[in-house]
């Protein structure tokens, strides 16, 4: 039996549907792998700081799998009132931020009367998912092309010790 146009179609399309969840499959298989064998770095890092940098990248990386334009993962730390960047991916954009926000922001005094969403995050303890930045109060202007921001809080126990910020290029990218 010969196959009609119409059926020759429909065979088409969904063996582009099977071809494409096959490259996801892929896609994530491979992502797993990567969070397998940066799990285990950390496991044997000397270091909290390599481990964050660590953590950074593989965040970007992540983001940038599932088609997000992410431009920069920041992780942030807090004592106190004081917040200090410790680890960025890419790494060259944290000279950038420090010239920006400082060695250490006050969260009580903000820069330009605003915390930001980090500090805001920071100060809640609430994740914070901003599809447009500038319509954002606490928004503090750090990377000229940053539309939308994903920052989560890193808890210890009931106590915000940190965030993660993700920065990208496109508005509502974290939805």
């Amino acid at each position: 039996r010969d196959f009609s146009v119409t059926e020759w179609h429909e065979a088409e399309a969904i063996a582009d549907q099977a071809s494409f969840l096959i490259e996801r499959i892929q896609q994530d298989n491979k992502l797993l792998r990567n969070l397998f064998e940066t799990e285990r770095e950390i496991s044997s890092t000397e270091t909290s700081e390599r481990a964050l940098k660590l953590v950074a990248a593989q965040v970007f990386d992540v983001a940038r799998a599932y088609g997000r334009n992410v431009n920069v993962v920041d992780i942030n730390v807090k004592e106190g009132n004081l917040v200090r960047v410790i680890a960025v991916y890419p790494p060259d954009r944290l000279p950038m931020i420090r010239s920006i926000v400082g060695d250490d922001f006050d969260l009580s005094e903000g820069k330009n009367d605003r915390i930001g969403i980090v500090g805001r995050v920071l100060k809640t303890g609430k994740i914070a998912n901003v599809g447009d930045v500038n319509d954002d109060r606490d928004y503090l202007p750090v990377h000229a092309d940053t539309k939308s921001q994903l920052v989560v809080p890193i808890l210890q126990g009931s106590e915000t010790i940190g965030a993660i910020s993700a920065e990208a290029s496109e508005v509502e990218a974290f939805d």
